[in-house]
């Protein structure tokens, strides 16, 4: 693997330091600059993680959980005087993303317009003919390049897009799979009520003293805005193979498909789930509709549930701290072990950066097992 570390005129001399999965040093070296850009080659069976430091500020910590990618690309970021990784990969090819502003006056009701907008991504060469697979997303408005969306820096991250089209290259490289991604947006100020449970699921947990969530809850009414119209539009334009359909998100987007993901058990073959805002109810809630759900009677329909978490900033602390009992209340609901993946990653802050890189190495290791299973 090659890491591009592309220089900015703050940087005098930078240091590079690798460490393992064991957080044992395995490369401390000075980076030669040649016209603003120096190379270095890493052994993934080694490295794992990389510091950097310029001699003045703090040292610049990156994961890279990235079996399945060949190059990374280093670039300090003067705004907030840290570096940003992104994935290079020259092969990439897939399509601009095509908006389309679905309404459905039934389910949208608290909206104004009933409607939503959702952010189609097409594979290269799309071919009418040939299936793929559907993966939705929730927050699409924050997981592609802003030119590709329009311009959300009110209410995106400064960390840029998840770079999906860089990972689903290798997964149709590694594993021969395509997929049509569905970024359902959740960019307005209905975002946390949409991304919540409705009332009978449950109440909110508080998790600072004397908070309080003022929120009503319409996830149910989103699931059946994706069941009703969101799949059948796409199915419509598309050719969408039913068996490789999967949900995502992050946040309270991790959240939206931690739920919708087992609430529709059968339709979902994976949940990829990122720092997951479910700590906002109490684990009864959760553990009160896993026993409804009855897993056990449904094992043939249970989807692969990969669970990605931070330790890093302290609303990732946060979420940990009341996420802990996530993956043990599953299992003691009849949940299949063989199916669930977690990743702890205590370096991961609660940002883009982390989704970006653990989006990467679970669709990898998501497909792993997927292909195992068939």
């Amino acid at each position: 693997m090659k890491l591009e570390i592309v220089n900015n005129s703050t940087w005098k001399k930078v240091y590079i330091k690798l460490l393992n999965k064991e957080r044992i040093e395995v490369l401390n070296q000075e980076l030669i600059f040649n016209n603003k850009v120096a190379t270095i080659d890493i052994d993934l069976n080694n490295a794992f993680y990389m510091y950097l430091n310029n001699g003045k500020r703090k040292s610049t910590e990156i994961m890279y959980l990235s079996e399945n990618i060949n190059q990374i690309e280093l670039r300090y970021n003067s705004l907030r005087k840290e570096v940003d990784a992104y994935f290079i990969n020259p092969n990439v090819k897939y399509n601009e993303v095509i908006n389309y502003t679905l309404k459905d006056e039934k389910n949208l009701f608290w909206r104004e317009d009933k409607s939503k907008n959702i952010h189609v991504l097409l594979p290269y060469n799309y071919d009418k003919n040939k299936s793929y697979g559907l993966m939705l997303m929730f927050d699409g408005q924050n997981i592609y390049d802003k030119n590709n969306v329009g311009n959300y820096t009110l209410l995106n991250d400064p960390y840029g897009s998840w770079q999906i089209d860089v990972s689903l290259t290798n997964i149709k490289k590694h594993f021969n799979k395509e997929y049509i991604i569905v970024g359902i947006e959740n960019a307005d100020f209905h975002r946390m009520n949409e991304l919540m449970m409705n009332k009978e699921f449950g109440t909110f947990r508080p998790l600072l003293k004397g908070e309080e969530y003022p929120f009503v809850g319409y996830l149910d009414n989103l699931d059946d805005f994706i069941n009703e119209t969101v799949i059948p539009f796409i199915e419509s334009k598309y050719n969408i193979d039913k068996d490789l359909m999967g949900i995502s998100g992050s946040s309270c987007g991790g959240n939206a498909c931690h739920y919708v993901g087992l609430k529709n058990l059968g339709i979902y073959k994976f949940i990829l789930c990122y720092t997951p805002a479910s700590a906002l109810y109490y684990d009864e809630c959760w553990d009160k509709f896993y026993k409804k759900l009855d897993f056990s009677k449904n094992y043939s329909n249970l989807p692969i549930f990969y669970y990605f978490q931070g330790a890093k900033d302290d609303l990732e602390k946060m979420l940990y701290e009341n996420n802990k009992n996530l993956i043990s209340m599953l299992l003691n609901n009849g949940y299949n072990k063989d199916l669930i993946l977690e990743l702890i990653e205590p370096t991961a802050y609660h940002n883009e950066t982390a989704w970006r890189f653990a989006y990467n190495y679970m669709i990898y290791k998501t497909h792993e097992l997927l292909k195992k299973r068939d």
